[in-house]
């Protein structure tokens, strides 16, 4: 694993320790799906896009491979950490993207 740390302005914002590209036996295909859910929350919400494990390169993530712990830092000090401890390849059957019965879909309140 190598570590990485993110700044913003000079300070510390962030450090990531990645297993380098092609880790755990997965291909770069096996991520497009996190890259577009990244793509999606970008925009709305982009420090949920930064939590995503992506295998990006560092020009879309700020390094390349696959996070297996990521550290966020407020005014210095560590505020979360985060750990993956379990990444596996299986089907998702599409029942589970279903609505169940008594929800109802409704439009996201604008926080702005």
């Amino acid at each position: 694993m190598a570590q990485m740390q993110e700044a913003r302005g000079g300070e510390k914002v962030a450090e990531v320790w990645a297993a380098e590209p092609g880790a755990a036996g997965l291909a770069e295909a096996d991520f497009e799906v996190t890259k577009q859910l990244a793509e999606f929350v970008r925009s709305p919400a982009p420090q949920a896009a930064d939590e995503l494990v992506v295998n990006a390169t560092p020009e879309v993530q700020g390094f390349s491979g696959i996070p297996g712990r990521r550290t966020s830092f407020r005014n210095g000090k560590p505020a979360e950490t985060g750990d993956l401890v379990e990444l596996r390849r299986e089907a998702i059957p599409a029942s589970s993207f279903e609505v169940r019965a008594g929800f109802t879909r409704e439009a996201m309140p604008r926080t702005r």
